[in-house]
């Protein structure tokens, strides 16, 4: 994620990158100018001169809207990561199912078959019905899905199969299918029928811990003055396939919720290798929302910061520690409620952590679904879902001491060393932001042994500029600085092909009084360079 720390550095140390890589250049080598004999001319020209602001500084690290800038230019670093997730269907995931039925008429209804020249024969049945988990569901709105009837039979009489689901209701009317058993001549006479049951809601039973709905069955007959055998029977299939639901009510279950140990790495100071660094208000947000209208109870088992001197525990409210996790209740039903973590310096020791210079934070929680068992009625729709998520805010409001950050760059001087007898570039910088750095850029090999250095000693290159009362930079600094490179370190970075570039950063006071960082702030550089050059023709 982008960071103070990089945007500090490169207000102080990209202007030296830039400087060192665009000076390296033959553009002001003009070859017409050349004459017979000894040329020793001294050619300057301009490199750089551009005007940077903190947008153009983290432009090529903002890539993922970390960085947020509020109506007055004030810039936080903003980091957001879902860790965990659970949906609907870990809970119910309704699988298609099916109830096989034989209907025979018995002995009266055989009678009444033949004597009276039609029955009709009412069954009933209560089938479990299957949720997919532990949920007693007490009802369920139909999204979509489908009844399929399969029917065999072996009378040769003509009638109806009527299949009646009464706890199944669309506006009031419960689902009714009604089968035709047209007999022509020959058996087994074969059916298959099928019927929506999207805007329906399903009411069942909890019994025995299942959830069982109640089927009826109507069988007419018409006697056609064949024989009625007593193996005569109607052999059908009742499937229910691809049942989703918009809402469900009832128990869900219990249900753990464990998210594993995991990392996330902390990008903050990777290049930071001493000194002191603080936030004035940096916050942390652990953050759930459920839209499970059911209870739950979560549990912070780990959450730790790992820096190079060791490992810090996260200490605030419910860290480490158990929470009840808010849910809504049958008025918000499709609505998200929050239950959120808040750490601050006031209430924890997320400053203590800060100043640790973290490079990973390991975080592991449990949490369990209707921890108390089946004290109260649940709901979920077909969106429910619980997610866990964390923030961190950094407001670029602090200070800094003596932060010794460095980073390495690959160079290739492009340039004819050996026609070179002296170098001068000049600085020319006005600062408008409340930061000082002392800089170093180091020549080194490819195996990073320093060959040399562009500035003599830890000279201060870049000054604060000059605080308001209203904390605001109000006036800018302004300063120029030679820097000579004579034909005997000129030939020291012939081998060169990488540039080390150290600073020393400290916020205004020599890093005792906290500044911010806004938007608005620039940098003014201009960049000259003078090259001697002795060319024998």
């Amino acid at each position: 994620m982008p960071n103070y720390k990089t945007y500090l550095k490169y207000t102080a140390l990209a202007v030296i990158a830039t400087l060192t890589l665009n000076s390296c250049t033959k553009d002001y080598f003009d070859m017409d100018n050349v004459a017979d004999g000894n040329w020793n001319p001294s050619l300057a020209a301009p490199l750089v001169n551009s005007s940077l602001n903190m947008e153009n500084m983290i432009a090529e690290y903002d890539n993922e809207d970390l960085v947020q800038v509020d109506e007055n230019n004030f810039i936080s670093l903003y980091y957001k990561s879902k860790i965990y997730t659970m949906e609907v269907g870990e809970l119910v995931d309704i699988p298609n199912q099916a109830l096989p039925k034989s209907i025979q008429l018995d002995a009266t209804e055989q009678a009444a078959l033949i004597t009276n020249g039609s029955v009709q024969a009412d069954r009933v049945d209560n089938f479990q019905f299957d949720t997919g988990g532990e949920a007693e569901i007490t009802s369920m709105n139909i999204k979509s899905g489908a009844v399929q009837v399969n029917l065999s039979s072996q009378f040769q009489q003509s009638g109806t199969l009527t299949i009646i689901l009464p706890k199944v209701k669309k506006v009031g009317t419960p689902f009714r299918m009604v089968i035709p058993l047209n007999y022509t001549g020959s058996v087994p006479l074969t059916v298959e029928q099928s019927a929506y049951l999207s805007g329906y809601q399903m009411e069942m039973e909890a019994q025995g811990g299942g959830n069982e709905i109640e089927i009826q069955y109507e069988l007419a007959l018409e006697n056609s003055g064949n024989t009625v055998l007593p193996t005569d029977a109607v052999n059908l299939l009742i499937s229910f396939n691809d049942l989703k639901f918009s809402a469900l009510f009832g128990y869900l279950g219990q249900h753990n919720m464990e998210i594993p140990a995991d990392s996330i790495d902390v990008n903050l100071f990777n290049n930071s290798i001493a000194g002191n660094f603080t936030l004035e208000d940096p916050r942390f947000n652990l953050i759930i929302h459920n839209s499970f209208g059911m209870p739950v109870a979560a549990e912070v088992v780990q959450f730790d910061a790992i820096s190079n001197s060791g490992t810090i525990a996260f200490n605030g409210p419910n860290i480490p520690g158990q929470l009840n996790v808010n849910s809504p209740n049958m008025s918000q039903i499709g609505e998200s409620v929050t239950t959120e973590i808040y750490l601050d310096r006031n209430n924890s020791n997320i400053a203590e952590i800060l100043n640790s210079k973290p490079h990973q934070i390991i975080y592991q929680m449990n949490g369990l679904g209707n921890p108390n068992g089946q004290t109260s009625n649940n709901f979920a729709t077909d969106s429910s879902k619980v997610d866990v998520e964390i923030e961190m805010e950094l407001p670029l409001h602090g200070a800094v001491s003596n932060l010794v950050i460095q980073d390495t760059l690959g160079f290739n001087f492009k340039q004819d060393i050996n026609m070179i007898e002296e170098a001068m570039f000049r600085l020319d910088i006005e600062n408008g932001f409340p930061i000082d750095a002392k800089v170093q850029l180091y020549f080194t090999d490819a195996y990073h042994n320093v060959l040399d250095s562009l500035i003599i000693g830890n000279t201060s290159i870049i000054s604060s500029g000059v605080l308001g009362s209203n904390g605001r930079v109000s006036q800018p600094s302004k300063k120029v600085t030679d820097v000579f490179m004579d034909t005997e370190r000129i030939a020291n970075i012939r081998q060169v092909e990488k540039v080390i570039i150290r600073g020393d950063l400290s916020t205004s006071q020599q890093g005792s009084t906290p500044v911010k960082i806004y938007s608005d702030y620039t940098l003014d550089v201009r960049v000259g360079a003078q090259t001697k050059l002795n060319i024998s023709l």
